[in-house]
């Protein structure tokens, strides 16, 4: 029973899901429709599975190709989602090369399924699930290209999983010294989810694909416990998914054409840095809850690297918390002025520069240990 309700709710979960987020999406929420391919993709999976442990082998002869095709287009299919997330432009000639072996396992399962007659294909199955003899060259065929697309899977799992963390954790820095504002696009639970769903996908499922489906055929706890690990994971992704805005045209990459001649750092930092503190203190920037790094050296009249380098060298912080410290700052100050001892936390935060009033919440009490109201109380 355990096993019939983990397949079912990944089945629902992946489906719903992939319909749900393809209806949201739209050209601000590309990356929604991209997540809606990969939890589609899902879906034939988890459908694959259900013909195949619950013996309807054959409407899964007709499907085999399909399952072993959306196996080995996963990780490639995830991976086109975090670069949508991000807004990195993809490159129409190299993408296709990520789909390459999905095609290929699925298109000569697709020849050798319809081709081979119905005993063959049984036996295949009966050694797929229970271990038992093949019975002929032709099984053989077929149990040689799962257990093929079992391989590259694995290789995929390793080669995407460490490809995939490393892009976060750079992407991550990089937004973090570009943008002022990041719950504009809620990435704060977005690493985190990300995280945990490229591990626990990770690790059970090279347990799976190492030994094979027949220990889950014997053990029904087992089956069951992966594929609720597996809808567990899909919801929490889905519904952060849902909420991640994506960046727009290359957001991160914009303005990167503006720069000037190269300025050398031993001689150039202490005068860039006079400016920019100069710049913060009588124009008060960070008061735009938008500032981004471009918007800062256009004012300086140098480029993003060298201002980002600057900020993480000589004030040891990246650019969203030099920025946040200003605000935090001014939110001090406005919080002990007396004038504004009526104005509400969304008023001080807009005031400020913050985007919302959970951020400066957050923000705040991050800094100060204290939550802005305990700030003024104490006041």
């Amino acid at each position: 029973m355990l096993n019939t309700f983990g397949l079912l709710s990944s089945l629902y979960i992946t489906l719903f899901g992939a319909l749900f987020l393809f209806a949201a999406s739209n050209k601000q929420y590309r990356n929604r429709y991209y997540l809606s391919l990969f939890f589609f993709n899902g879906f034939i999976l988890f459908a694959g599975h259900v013909f195949s442990f619950f013996e309807y082998w054959k409407v899964f002869r007709y499907f085999d190709f399909a399952f072993l095709a959306a196996l080995l287009m996963f990780y490639p299919l995830y991976f086109r989602y975090l670069n949508s997330a991000f807004g990195y432009k993809i490159s129409s000639v190299k993408w296709p090369l990520h789909f390459a072996p999905a095609m290929v396992i699925g298109a000569l399962m697709l020849v050798s399924s319809y081709t081979f007659d119905w005993e063959t294909y049984q036996s295949y199955m009966n050694n797929n699930l229970y271990g038992k003899p093949l019975d002929g060259l032709n099984s053989l065929i077929l149990s040689v290209l799962y257990k093929g697309a079992r391989a590259i899977h694995i290789v995929q799992i390793l080669f995407y999983n460490s490809v995939s963390l490393i892009y976060i954790l750079r992407t991550r820095k990089n937004i973090q010294n570009s943008f002022s504002n990041l719950d504009r696009f809620q990435l704060r639970y977005f690493y985190a989810v990300n995280f945990v769903f490229l591990i626990f996908m990770a690790i059970p499922g090279i347990y799976v694909t190492i030994i094979g489906r027949t220990p889950l055929t014997e053990n029904n706890y087992l089956l069951g416990t992966v594929a609720f690990l597996f809808t567990f994971l899909y919801l929490i992704l889905g519904m952060v998914g849902l909420r991640q805005k994506a960046f727009t045209e290359s957001e991160i990459q914009k303005n990167e054409e503006v720069r000037i001649l190269p300025i050398k750092e031993d001689k150039e930092y202490p005068v860039l840095k006079a400016e920019l503190l100069k710049y913060f203190a009588e124009l008060s920037p960070w008061q735009n809850p938008n500032l981004n790094i471009w918007d800062v050296s256009k004012a300086l009249a140098s480029n993003r690297t060298y201002v980002s380098q600057l900020i993480n060298k000589e004030f040891q912080c990246n650019f969203n918390t030099f920025v946040n410290n200003y605000r935090i700052g001014e939110a001090k100050m406005l919080l002990r002025n007396g004038k504004h001892s009526n104005s509400s936390l969304a008023h001080i935060a807009e005031l400020a520069g913050f985007g919302s009033t959970s951020s400066f919440v957050r923000v705040f009490k991050q800094r100060t240990g204290k939550t802005p109201v305990k700030y003024k109380e104490e006041g």
